[in-house]
């Protein structure tokens, strides 16, 4: 059974990289179908045990009270009710585990596949680590534990808040002691430093010291528990060196998890090894307080591999990990293969009561099941990848596409930029490299291209930077349409067909993608939109970028434009300045008849430290300020009804402005006052656009009342 929840786990992870590399826009995804096709075998495991776990009879014998005389047990009223409701179903207890079982294991398969960077190897640890054979052995507690592991996957986004709460309050309803799930939450939320750590960690273990009153307060709340079995003063001596091998393994990635905002993940590592050296010993059942935040290495260990960038260490975690849990499997069945507490505690003996032949056809369907699906998979991944996306492939290649590429200090990257384009399924295009000084080997790199095909030409020039670059390339483009791709950036192969057929299709002068954020560790990430398509007016589309609807927004690099938009206009790239996008996208979407588009990622932008945009803050970011003025004078000498549109957009650019000023400390106060007397002066009008949120207008009453510099630190340190 394990067996087959790790091979559909892998066909799920499978699955999950052909939808994002292939752009699946299915509503169906397989990645999922396979990772719940992956618990079913645990959910069986679970529902058929017979006489297994310690809690077996208790909940048989509670079920039948609550059915045959309506008892009013102790058990938390969403347990109860389950009880209630199967009792008027059924006479028969063991329906109580089964829907334990497709409720814990369905839950943990949803956060997995949504959350984990990899299905295979959460699950992995899920079922070897003790998780799993845990969980028969007081299902209410696992039902509380899989919507904690949700919990802390949810409460990383602020905008889930409201599903946050609904979900604390029904876990709650299958186990109490979820509430330590809060402040747990509410600490690992912070972004503490290396001082805060001490600090906390220093106050913690003094706290500790204070055993006896500690002990007194539980034992006022939960008498049962002194003098138990359970109050046996011994710990953990596997969950205290787990958790503080975990410890120190993501020390060693301090800068990844730090950067990505997984911090959250490594307080719950730092919080876990804590409670387990200093209060696991004698606090009664500190496993279950404990699980609270270890159960999230089955996230965060994935997360940890993903890091390291060597193939080789990655490889040797790998096999780390699954050596250690298959290890720590093993002592577990060979230490618990007996009775405890006179019950049984694990479940294969039960295995025989199966009948054979059920067993020889069940084995029989799922590895038909699985050849089915792995060969779905791999003729689909060998099949033209526009057919995934549901664009035909282009039959006459008679329009030109002219690639404008800048090329300036990006050797690093240059190889890979050149020849994902030379890769792309349509052919005729005219591929210009514009060398714009590069003091390395990038001269050299395009010569040697374009030495070996005829479609690239080579432009070398003196430095002028990024938008000088560009202009250059399009007085040298001669194609029907031009794109551009920046030199450290790649693009899928599709992306250059996919761009054209809808504009064609659509009648549109410019097509727009999605895109992957590329980080150094080979992670790509790519944000969703709320529609697959779209087509829009050039008014439609100006509106989109003012009121940050983000389907378009204002970068160059993921667009293909009708080559008259720049040579039946003046509209060219402002030499000298950053921001250049905001300076001109506004006006090609004005030029433009419509613009479509389309929710594929098909272009690969590449996160760079050294880049202009990667630095913490530069200081000719304050040219934005100089385009939001064109931008606005642009709407009023064309007279736009954008009006309203474009106050929205000054306003939100000068937050933005204000808020990566604040936030990297930079020192220019002279600029800052003059934003805030700005955004004051203006507050009437912005609390009457109907276009502004209610999140920004609160941000102006912040600003107005002098809080919203320490608010805007303190949103920061909460994650």
């Amino acid at each position: 059974m394990l067996a087959f929840t790790l091979a559909f786990s892998l066909l799920a992870d499978h699955g999950r990289v052909l939808e994002k590399e292939r752009a699946v826009s299915s509503k169906i995804r397989m990645s999922w179908v396979c990772t719940f096709l992956a618990v079913i075998p645990l959910i069986i495991i679970s529902s058929l045990r017979y006489d297994v776990g310690v809690d077996y009879f208790n909940y048989g014998n509670i079920f039948h009270l609550i059915r045959e005389h309506g008892y009013r047990v102790h058990y938390e009223l969403g347990f109860y009710w389950i009880n209630l409701i199967i009792g008027k179903l059924t006479d028969n207890s063991q329906w109580i585990l089964v829907v334990s079982a497709i409720l814990t294991m369905f839950i943990i398969g949803w956060v997995v596949v949504k959350y984990s960077s990899s299905v295979t190897l959460s699950l992995f640890l899920f079922t070897t680590l003790g998780f799993y054979f845990y969980s028969m052995n007081n299902p209410r507690y696992y039902i509380a534990l899989a919507l904690s592991l949700l919990i802390g996957a949810l409460a990383q986004n602020r905008k889930t808040i409201f599903a946050l709460i609904l979900i604390c309050i029904t876990a709650l309803f299958f186990h109490k002691s979820v509430l330590i799930m809060i402040p747990i939450i509410l600490i690992a939320k912070i972004h503490f430093n290396t001082i805060g750590y001490g600090i906390l960690s220093l106050i913690t273990i003094l706290v500790s010291l204070l055993k006896e009153p500690i002990r007194e307060v539980l034992f006022s709340i939960y008498t049962e528990y002194q003098g138990s079995q359970y109050d046996d003063g011994k710990g953990s001596i596997f969950n205290i060196l787990f958790s503080c091998g975990m410890l120190v393994w993501s020390l060693l990635y301090y800068k990844h998890w730090y950067k990505k905002k997984d911090q959250f993940y490594f307080n719950l590592v730092w919080m876990a090894s804590i409670f387990y050296c200093f209060y696991g010993a004698w606090i009664p059942e500190s496993t279950r307080i404990g699980y609270y935040m270890s159960f999230s290495y089955i996230l965060f260990i994935p997360k940890l591999i993903s890091y390291e960038q060597r193939k080789p260490l990655r490889i040797f975690y790998k096999c780390g990990v699954i050596a250690c849990g298959l290890a720590f499997c093993y002592l577990m069945l060979h230490t618990w293969q007996g009775p405890r507490d006179g019950y049984p505690f694990l479940p294969y003996q039960t295995v025989m009561l199966i009948p054979t032949w059920l067993i020889i056809v069940g084995m029989v369907a799922a590895a038909i099941l699985l050849i089915l699906i792995f060969m779905f998979y791999f003729f689909k991944s060998k099949n033209n990848v526009m057919m995934t996306t549901g664009i035909p492939k282009i039959q006459n290649e008679e329009k030109m596409i002219s690639v404008v590429v800048p090329v300036y200090k990006t050797e690093k990257y240059l190889d890979n930029c050149i020849k994902s384009i030379l890769a792309q399924t349509y052919s005729n295009l005219e591929i210009i490299l514009v060398d714009d000084g590069s003091p390395d080997a990038c001269p050299q790199i395009c010569d040697s291209y374009a030495s070996k095909d005829a479609r690239i030409k080579v432009i070398h020039k003196k430095n002028g930077g990024l938008s000088d670059a560009r202009n250059a390339g399009i007085e040298a483009a001669s194609g029907d349409y031009i794109a551009f791709v920046d030199s450290d950036d790649y693009i899928a192969p599709q992306m250059i067909q996919t761009l054209l057929q809808y504009a064609i299709d659509k009648e549109a002068d410019i097509s727009v993608c999605n895109y992957y954020k590329v980080f150094e560790n080979g992670e790509k990430l790519y944000q969703p939109k709320t529609v697959q398509e779209k087509v829009m007016t050039n008014l439609e589309a100006m509106e989109d970028i003012f009121t940050a609807s983000n389907l378009c927004e204002v970068i160059t690099w993921n667009k293909l434009y009708a080559a008259h938009l720049f040579k039946d206009t003046e509209i060219r790239f402002p030499v000298g300045k950053i921001h250049e996008d905001n300076f001109t996208t506004y006006k090609l979407f004005y030029a433009a008849e419509k613009v479509v588009y389309v929710d594929i990622p098909l272009y690969y932008y590449v996160q760079r430290n050294d880049s202009i945009m990667g630095k913490a803050f530069d200081e000719r970011r304050l040219q934005i300020m100089e385009a939001v003025e064109q931008t606005k004078a642009f709407v009023d000498e064309y007279d736009l009804p954008l009006s309203n549109q474009a106050e929205n957009y000054e306003m939100l650019m000068y937050f933005n402005l204000l808020n990566d000023m604040i936030l990297n400390h930079v020192k220019y106060e002279a600029v800052q006052k003059k934003i805030c007397r700005f955004l004051l002066h203006h507050q009437e009008d912005y609390n009457k656009n109907p276009y502004v949120t209610r999140k920004h207008k609160i941000a102006l009453l912040l600003l107005r009342v002098h809080l919203y510099f320490p608010f805007l630190r303190l949103y920061k340190r909460m994650g």
